[in-house]
């Protein structure tokens, strides 16, 4: 599309700049002929023709005049026109054929031109042989020196026109070398050296093609490299892929080997894992209970430094008064007063040693359970093994058979069993009284069994006179206490 427009444009360009040219080149005829035509004609026609002459030479001045203004706009539009091809020529590089073919038109305008500039040397030599000639006329006629005159004016605006033309073409021809230039720069040209030899200069499109087919040789190198090497990688790839897999292969073999000897051995050592893990459980309990043992022990015996402690207090008083000069029978008589003051300290020690003391026997009886379970786990394995020894069969399933009924049976015996009245108080005094409650139940019970009753009442009254001698002593010594009071403080009366 653009191609089509810029030869329509071209053309309309050629076609205005031959018509204004042909339109001054038929107005330099018409000059050159009517000069002719005056220059021939005799000195009386001259003289009656002068005026008609001399409005001739004004009308030709002003075609003159008009065909400079051609000229000029002629020569504008040319160097327009050039301008415009360098800009398509820069703009179409890529399109050689086309290039080619304006910088073709661009040189017959050229030529065209040269030829002008010719033909308009030619007419500015007539037209100064003229003037030469129409120099002498004003001496043979005197009545025609200002027609003369005008006409030598407008010869020199003529003349003028003619250098302008000159310039124009001269600009034209600097056009065409910058044309031709950029022509030979681009498609190279011929050169001629000392000894005659051609040499042709290389162009722009004939390094460019170069360079293109050199890429093009190149990548097609490239192509065939890399067709080869996707080849041999591809072949590498698939010979790795069967390594790989045989590989694979074999570890997959090996490893399952190995998970079935794995088997093997787990299903072997399952009774030994039971029992070991039996016996480890066992054990572990075991050292806990030992260790709560020690634990209780040591509270124990602590109870007991402090029970003796709090005992030896009442004693150490009793001395402490006795060494300050108290009489001993006030001491003696003072005495269960001080040991019913430590009571309350007393107690709670004795509450503290009797429950440690339970609790450190059920630790014992629980460490010897936990430990013949433990011995019967560990030796559940030997044993099995010794019974699988023996030859007669029926014996030995026999003896496999008691030997897991009693594993079953003592596994199955939970040593929490041991930890009995769990729900009731270890407090001493609510256990003694619980214990003369469950007697006094004893004697009522064997009171109803025939035979029995009277040594029930036997029994019966027989504890009552003990409390009741009992009471009395008590009595009896408080009375004494009492009346050693009395007797004391008497005296510090009468005092």
């Amino acid at each position: 599309m653009f191609t089509s427009k810029f030869e329509d444009l071209l053309n309309k360009e050629k076609s205005y700049l031959w018509s204004k040219t042909a339109e001054i080149e038929e107005n330099l005829r018409k000059l050159e002929s009517s000069l002719r035509e005056d220059f021939i004609k005799s000195g009386t026609e001259l003289q009656k023709d002068a005026n008609y002459s001399s409005r001739k030479v004004t009308e030709y001045k002003n075609k003159s005049n008009k065909s400079k203004q051609l000229a000029e706009e002629a020569a504008e539009e040319s160097i327009n026109l050039l301008d415009k091809i360098k800009k398509y020529h820069s703009e179409s590089e890529s399109n050689n054929k086309q290039a080619q073919a304006l910088l073709e038109d661009a040189r017959e305008a050229v030529n065209y031109l040269d030829e002008l500039k010719q033909k308009t040397t030619s007419i500015h030599d007539q037209i100064t042989d003229q003037y030469d000639t129409l120099s002498i006329l004003p001496e043979k006629f005197s009545s025609l020196e200002e027609d003369l005159n005008e006409l030598e004016e407008n010869i020199g605006t003529a003349e003028s026109n003619t250098q302008k033309i000159k310039s124009l073409l001269t600009q034209s021809i600097n056009h065409k070398n910058k044309l031709t230039e950029i022509y030979e720069d681009f498609y190279g040209y011929e050169q001629e050296d000392e000894e005659g030899e051609v040499h042709k200069e290389v162009g722009k499109l004939d390094k460019l093609e170069s360079e293109h087919s050199q890429i093009k040789s190149e990548l097609e190198i490239t192509k065939e490299d890399l067709t080869e090497l996707s080849k041999s990688a591809y072949q590498r790839l698939d010979q790795q892929i069967d390594n790989n897999k045989a590989d694979i292969d074999t570890f997959i073999s090996e490893k399952e080997e190995t998970i079935r000897g794995i088997e093997e051995k787990i299903k072997s050592l399952l009774p030994n894992a039971l029992t070991a893990g039996l016996s480890h459980a066992y054990e572990a309990k075991k050292l806990d209970e030992v260790k709560n043992h020690e634990q209780l022990n040591k509270y124990f015996y602590y109870s007991i430094i402090a029970m003796v402690i709090v005992s030896l207090v009442p004693v150490m008083l009793s001395g402490v008064l006795l060494w300050q000069g108290k009489e001993l029978t006030e001491v003696i008589l003072d005495s269960p007063k001080m040991f019913m003051s430590v009571l309350p300290i007393y107690l709670p020690f004795l509450w503290l040693a009797f429950s440690n003391n339970k609790k450190v026997n059920l630790s014992k009886r629980l460490i010897e359970e936990y430990t013949h379970k433990e011995v019967l786990s560990k030796t559940y394995e030997g044993l099995s093994t010794q019974i699988q020894g023996v030859k007669d069969q029926e014996a030995s399933s026999e003896l496999k058979t008691k030997l897991l009924f009693n594993i079953l049976e003592i596994n199955a015996e939970n040593p929490g069993k041991l930890i009995s009245n769990y729900d009731k108080s270890d407090h001493p005094l609510m256990e003694a009284l619980d214990r003369s409650s469950k007697l006094t139940d004893s004697i009522e019970r064997l009171a109803k069994i025939p035979g029995f009753s009277r040594l029930a009442s036997k029994l019966s009254e027989g504890s009552q006179k003990i409390i009741k001698e009992q009471e009395i002593r008590v009595n009896q010594g408080l009375e004494v206490s009492e009346s050693l009071k009395e007797d004391k403080a008497s005296p510090n009366q009468t005092n």
